[in-house]
């Protein structure tokens, strides 16, 4: 059963990440009768080719037999006209006691190690990782950049009083920890290079 009861028309086909759903819990299912379906709410994520993941909150009619869980991931085929307009396939879910099929285990296995369903290989701990390499790199270049500044107004500076400690140099990095520019280890490190004239 679908989200809607309309046609798509040259739908995309994807898949939907069940965040959460809510409806007749496992319990009630045996006071259901057999080829009756109940109203279950979905949270979804959508994947499909060519968009950016998305989310979807709907209404779909389930099966008490193969109830829609959180956690599950399912096809779906999506207006390309309308986003939000899907039809969920229902009919591959197991039912309780029955095996997970090969994908569904692998996206169960997938979603549960932080990677995201359907085979991709990214882990949010490498993308993490990646994002720390990335902003070494660029805490780095801030260093280079303010080593280099620093040295140039001391050396200015220096010229200027004749060779003398560059007392307005030091200030400016009073006040750019002062201000929170700068940390005090960075502070203490510009400070002293100023001072032994490495700087």
């Amino acid at each position: 059963m679908g989200l809607f009861h309309r046609k798509i028309k040259n739908g995309i086909a994807g898949t939907a990440y069940v965040s959460s759903a809510t409806g007749v819990p496992p319990s009630m299912q045996a006071s259901i009768n057999i080829g009756s379906f109940y109203t279950c709410g979905v949270r979804l994520v959508v994947t499909v080719p060519g968009r950016e993941p998305y989310a979807v909150s709907k209404d779909v009619n389930a099966d008490p037999n193969r109830p829609v869980e959180g956690g599950m991931t399912l096809p779906v085929v999506v207006d390309p006209n309308d986003p939000e307009h899907l039809q969920l396939d229902l009919k591959g879910i197991p039912k309780p006691g029955e095996a997970l099929d090969a994908q569904q285990q692998a996206d169960l296995e997938a979603i549960r190690a932080g990677r995201p369903p359907g085979g991709g290989n990214s882990s949010i701990l490498e993308e993490s990782q990646q994002l720390e390499a990335q902003s070494e790199h660029l805490r780095d270049q801030a260093q280079h950049f303010m080593e280099s500044m620093v040295a140039k107004r001391a050396a200015a500076e220096r010229a200027a009083n004749g060779g003398n400690v560059p007392t307005q140099t030091l200030a400016k990095l009073d006040e750019g920890l002062a201000k929170g520019l700068i940390t005090q280890e960075v502070h203490d490190d510009l400070r002293a290079r100023v001072i032994s004239g490495e700087l």
